[in-house]
């Protein structure tokens, strides 16, 4: 990877102070974010790295670019979901300090639901 790879902060905002994030290496988009607001109860939305660029912690910025984000805007807690299947996903989320707080499925997939309360 090359070694310019960063994080562009807000791509875009979206409505109630959410967000984008892209990440770029040189001038070529390699990851992606989304967060949304729900109060003081935040959602870590969409979220992708290209497989080129796995492996190098881009998810693991991604999520503590978005907790920051909320968190300065008076966010008490941060969710998000995985495919049930999605352990890459769900790994990052568990080391970054979240909990498993739901089990449940929908349109035959089964997901999990990922907590990070803020003190």
């Amino acid at each position: 990877m090359d070694a310019d790879c960063f994080l562009g902060e807000h791509l875009d905002t979206l409505p109630l102070g959410g967000a984008w994030w892209v990440g770029f290496d040189g001038q070529t988009p390699v990851c992606y974010a989304g967060l949304a607001r729900a109060g003081k109860k935040w959602s870590l939305t969409r979220a992708g790295v290209l497989a080129s660029h796995r492996g190098h912690g881009l998810q693991r910025r991604l999520v503590r670019a978005r907790e920051r984000h909320a968190r300065r805007r008076g966010a008490t807690q941060v969710s998000s979901y995985t495919h049930a299947g999605n352990y890459p996903s769900a790994n990052t989320l568990i080391s970054c300090g979240y909990r498993l707080t739901k089990h449940w499925r929908s349109g035959g997939s089964t997901f999990l639901t990922w907590s990070k309360d803020f003190a």
